[in-house]
């Protein structure tokens, strides 16, 4: 698995729509599950991770809803293989106790990426599900002071 770097940054207010910042992946972080697709995915015809080493998002802005619980969703701009799109990600954000104790902040979420901007085709399959990329993310912030 590759490594990942972000940042958040909630502002002077601490709120949720006061956010920025980003997050960025290697290339190799993607995967199929299979030694042998993750090779072929990780190739020239694909993402060429040794031209375009990291997938990275920028946050640009962030909302929540007023249903209870709360929703919230994360919108920016996605950058892969030197090709930027816009992305709205729905996120849920969880307060968590990390192994020392310390308090963590949790973000997880999905996205779903067309493969044709990137000039990728995807598997043979159902016509819905072969032209599309699945993005989980679920990241770990500890605070810094």
């Amino acid at each position: 698995m590759g490594k990942v770097r972000s940042e958040l940054d909630f502002g002077d207010s601490g709120i949720l729509t006061d956010l920025n910042g980003w997050f960025e992946a290697d290339s190799k972080s993607v995967t199929m599950g299979e030694a042998e697709l993750d090779h072929t995915i990780h190739g020239a015809i694909f993402l060429n991770i040794s031209k375009h080493p990291t997938v990275r998002f920028e946050i640009e802005s962030a909302s929540t809803t007023d249903s209870n619980p709360p929703a919230a969703s994360i919108e920016g701009s996605f950058k892969m293989k030197e090709i930027d799109l816009p992305v709205e990600a729905k996120v849920d954000f969880d307060l968590m106790v990390g192994p020392t104790g310390n308090e963590l902040l949790g973000l997880q979420g999905t996205f779903v990426l067309p493969l044709t901007p990137f000039d990728m085709e995807g598997p043979d399959g159902p016509a819905n599900a072969k032209d599309k990329l699945l993005f989980d993310v679920n990241l770990a912030y500890e605070r810094m002071n």
